[in-house]
């Protein structure tokens, strides 16, 4: 396989927690596991070192901005979902502004579908 056609190693590319990593992609669309422990995204900026990605939040467009490693990586990452801390699980991310307003349309329009899973020791 060329390099060209190879896919990139998302979990190098993007300022991941070392605990989170990318389960799929869909075009823009990445699927994130999200580790127990950790923040879909830091409440404060010094909640930073603590969430699910190592970059400055912008609350206002739910999105993680960074300087990309290269002109060819991504510098953002749109959050789709939330999930609690304490809580592990997929959390839905885009690439870029438009594929985030498609997904989160499609969560507003009732066109996706969650499942919740508790294990309960005890």
């Amino acid at each position: 396989m060329s390099a060209a056609t190879e896919s990139p190693d998302w979990e190098k590319i993007l300022p991941l927690a070392h605990t989170a990593r990318v389960v799929a992609l869909a075009g823009k669309l990445l699927a994130l596991e999200k580790p127990a422990g950790i923040m879909t995204h830091p409440n404060k900026d010094v909640d930073r070192n603590f969430s699910l990605v190592r970059a400055a939040y912008d609350h206002e467009r739910e999105r993680y901005h960074w300087s990309p490693a290269s002109p060819d990586a991504p510098g953002e990452l749109f959050l789709l979902n939330r999930i609690d801390s304490p809580t592990s699980g997929l959390v839905l991310a885009a690439l870029d502004e438009e594929t985030a307003a498609q997904g989160r349309q499609a969560f507003a329009n009732g066109e996706v579908d969650k499942t919740y899973y508790a294990l309960v020791l005890g």
